[in-house]
């Protein structure tokens, strides 16, 4: 474990939808598979309704996983205004058939494993190499 706790930035309470990579890709084949008129020009968002979470339930899932590791909401980004809890009607609507392979639990256990086969460090969590903002940052430098 690189920390040993959850940091939560934020008061926990924004929204985020949770899809896994995989099921986004089995989308994307999905799509360039169907007929156009079908799809196109269409914005459809991928993912499931019930895989919309609350920041601090993302956080108490992680705390199941790794019991020795504590939920610290450290409150450095304030009050979070950014809330992303998106429908996913239209993708079902227009594929019934297709369900997510992952979900919440059986993604972050898949992620532990990568954290644990790789052994990502704290150096990992705060270098430019994995934070989005600062490799960008670092790009336009």
């Amino acid at each position: 474990m690189a920390r040993g706790d959850i940091r939560i930035m934020s008061d926990g309470s924004p929204w985020r939808p949770l899809v896994h990579c995989h099921d986004i890709a089995r989308a994307f084949v999905l799509f360039a598979q169907a007929p156009q008129n079908k799809i196109h020009n269409l914005p459809v968002n991928i993912g499931a309704n019930e895989q919309n979470y609350q920041v601090r339930d993302i956080g108490g899932e992680v705390s199941r996983l790794v019991p020795e590791a504590k939920i610290v909401y450290t409150g450095e980004v304030g009050p979070d205004p950014r809330n992303y809890r998106v429908n996913f009607d239209r993708l079902y609507a227009l594929f019934p058939d297709f369900r997510l392979k992952y979900n919440l639990k059986s993604g972050l256990k898949e992620l532990l494993t990568r954290y644990q086969e790789h052994r990502f460090s704290v150096a990992d969590f705060e270098g430019d190499k994995f934070v989005r903002l600062r490799a960008l940052k670092k790009l336009l430098s």
